[in-house]
């Protein structure tokens, strides 16, 4: 284990300030270093989706469901701050923030700004949602990263820009996120959730703070990483919220309800605790929970009671250093161990590698998120892939400000789909239809954008009278407008290289006219669609699937196909499978399956034949208690039942239940498992050295 010396990585946040006003590491206090500094971080951690929607939080409403208002903590918090400017707290999501400021009048917004500029509202972490690590793409995170910081920075000023990551919540945590806030400037992270027994160990060691490399590839590799002591919490019996059950503090020594001294000697005793876990004269304390300072006054009122007795009273650690009270920040923490690091000629150990998978216990792998709600994490998917067109069609030309800003909405839609219970599929029913509702909406909003880019690049003079819409059911095999008689197809292509590319189009029989923008006709073929979809209700879904090659994208550009559908309105189509056939492509390029079972037994690329036994396969969930020694499989956790653990085959062989098609285009086979599990393999005959593997699971009889 490599071992380095923290290294001098803090930067103040430079920016027009005046005299008086300091904000991010400049804003700390100068600490005696022969004391225990206890750092009192006031935070609410604000789901952007989970038992309610993101509307549902915001404004309040659904209180039976959960009491959450995030319009009242950050109203709250904004007053207790300018009551007292000794008060600090940190502010995390901007998605909720960003709801707020538009509602605020001139004067309270500039107020805010003061609070920034004096370092007692500070913004940590920055994304528009705090995200999900493991079914994130990198590419999304930093577009929900660019998208917050952006807002922050612009509306509040450069005291604005976060230096910290503050994921707290997510479930597991990556080496690649450590990489992309290393290189987006982050000084340091910090977390809560990691696995239960390094979580031990790490504390025993008192290896619990950590340099991070992210990657070797970079300049500045190492990230300051703080294991959290006890979740994100306050320690038990000082969470000082309208949500909790504690005590407040009493300081009149006359009343029978007076509790300052026990609570204090509790309180100490907690502060003993923790700093006999990490190695320097400071330990950090999250002071708040899950929307928590909806009454900020109550919370403030008992933090300035218990700073106050510690100052008063001098009471000592194990080592008898005396104990100091602060409302801080992550930032102040920070630079406090950084400086007293330095001091002592403290070394922390590197990290190289991931925090997953999580493990709560020892029957709760956190496993279960990386496949829950598979249809909504494809469409994100998908309107990432949009995003990405649209700001590239709408960053140049006379209307590229404009244009930009109608895309806001799927950026918006986009960046909250990051939060780590939207991509991970954790949240209840409803929350999952409004999430797929806001990005139905602003993908059909960016897609009309990206269209009329297109069209006027495409045909400057007289751009054709045409509105494109995306089939985001194609997965499904529905596609209004692919079912017309006549329709046009656009196929753009996004890389700064020429790109050949197959295009498949749900459609409802089998002859058709493929025709490029200069009146050449275009081979084709029309294969089965994977499944009937009957269980999908209220839609007609296409039969087939038309596939024709689109050759040579221009690099940043789009060819238009003209689409005519000769057998139109024909109700008995059908497209005969090949029979007695076992293997797909030739010898450069291909698949073969087994004659015995039908299942894939190799395949060839580059003309080098690989044995390559592939089948689907299913395990039985545990259904427990949800005590930690009888944990239920389900959404967070992938848990087989401990009686019956072992992944088991649908079934010996699917030789009755496979279908092969072969044509100028592509071959494929089609092969069923079982009603609830379906795939298709497939070798394109103009696409060298690839084999695509399509799959169907669902719905899963669970009886």
């Amino acid at each position: 284990m490599k071992f380095f010396h923290l290294l001098p990585f803090l930067l103040p946040i430079l920016g027009a300030k005046s005299k008086e006003e300091k904000c991010g590491y400049e804003a700390c206090p100068t600490l005696n270093p022969s004391e225990l500094h206890v750092h009192l971080v006031a935070h609410s951690h604000d789901d952007v989706g989970w038992l309610k929607t993101v509307d549902q939080y915001y404004f309040g409403q659904q209180m039976g469901i959960q009491f959450a208002g995030i319009q009242y903590i950050i109203d709250s918090v904004v007053q207790a701050l300018l009551a007292d400017p000794k008060r600090k707290f940190i502010q995390v999501e901007t998605a909720f923030f960003h709801k707020w400021w538009r509602r605020q009048h001139d004067k309270r917004k500039e107020q805010v700004r003061q609070l920034v500029n004096n370092g007692q509202l500070v913004i940590v972490g920055g994304g528009w949602s705090m995200n999900d690590e493991a079914a994130a793409h990198y590419q999304s995170i930093i577009d929900q990263f660019t998208y917050g910081i952006r807002f922050m920075e612009d509306t509040l000023g450069k005291c604005a820009r976060p230096k910290i990551g503050w994921q707290i919540d997510p479930f597991g945590h990556t080496r690649e996120m450590a990489s992309i806030f290393n290189e987006m400037g982050y000084d340091a992270i910090f977390f809560a959730r990691l696995d239960y027994r390094d979580k031990k160990k790490r504390l025993s060691t008192r290896t619990a703070e950590m340099l991070w490399r992210g990657s070797s590839n970079v300049g500045q590799p190492f990230l300051f990483t703080h294991a959290m002591f006890d979740h994100y919490s306050p320690p038990r019996g000082f969470k000082f919220d309208i949500l909790s059950k504690d005590d407040p503090l009493v300081t009149d020594i006359r009343s029978s309800e007076y509790n300052l001294k026990e609570k204090v000697s509790s309180f100490t005793a907690f502060v003993k605790a923790q700093s006999s876990n990490y190695t320097s004269n400071n330990i950090m304390m999250a002071m708040g929970d899950d929307f928590t300072y909806q009454d900020a006054h109550y919370n403030y009122r008992n933090l300035d009671t218990l700073i106050k007795a510690y100052e008063d009273v001098e009471h000592l650690d194990n080592k008898l250093r005396r104990i100091r009270l602060h409302y801080s920040t992550p930032n102040c923490y920070v630079k406090a161990v950084n400086e007293y690091a330095k001091q002592k000629g403290l070394k922390y150990k590197v990290k190289t590698d991931d925090f997953i998978p999580y493990a709560s216990d020892s029957s709760s792998y956190w496993t279960g998120y990386y496949t829950s709600r598979p249809t909504q994490k494809r469409l994100e998917r998908q309107g990432n892939n949009l995003l990405q067109v649209a700001k590239q069609l709408t960053s140049v030309g006379p209307d590229s400000k404009t244009q930009n800003e109608r895309i806001s909405e799927l950026r918006e839609a986009m960046s909250v789909m990051q939060h780590h219970d939207a991509i991970t599929g954790t949240e209840k029913t409803k929350v999952a239809m409004d999430y797929v509702t806001m990005m139905s909406k602003a993908v059909e909003s960016s897609s009309a954008v990206a269209s009329e880019v297109l069209l006027k690049r495409l045909a400057k003079k007289d751009p054709p009278k045409l509105t494109f819409k995306s089939c985001l059911l194609a997965n499904i095999s529905v596609c209004e407008e692919s079912r017309k008689q006549k329709f046009v197809a656009i196929v753009y292509n996004p890389l700064s290289r020429k790109v050949s590319h197959h295009v498949r189009l749900p459609v409802d029989t089998n002859d058709f006219d493929v025709i490029d923008f200069a009146g050449k006709k275009m081979e084709w073929q029309v294969t089965p669609s994977i499944d009937a979809f009957d269980n999908v209700p209220d839609i007609q879904k296409a039969k087939f699937d038309l596939v024709f090659f689109a050759e040579d994208l221009p690099a940043l550009g789009a060819k238009i196909y003209y689409i005519t559908n000769k057998n139109f309105g024909a109700t008995d189509v059908n497209v005969p499978p090949v029979k007695d056939t076992f293997d797909l492509g030739d010898k450069e390029t291909g698949a073969q399956l087994n004659r015995n079972t039908g299942f894939l037994k190799g395949i060839t690329l580059h003309s080098w034949p690989l044995n390559l036994r592939q089948e689907l396969m299913y395990y039985h969930g545990a259904i427990g208690n949800n005590r930690p020694s009888n944990r239920t499989s389900g959404a967070y956790v992938f848990r087989p039942d401990p009686k019956n653990p072992t992944a088991k085959p649908f079934t010996d062989s699917i030789l009755s239940n496979l279908k092969v098609y072969k044509g100028k285009l592509v071959d494929e086979v089609h092969q069923t498992f079982d009603n609830a599990a379906k795939q298709i393999v497939r070798v394109y005959k103009r696409q060298k050295n690839y084999v695509e593997f399509d799959w169907l699971v669902g719905p899963i009889d669970i009886r």
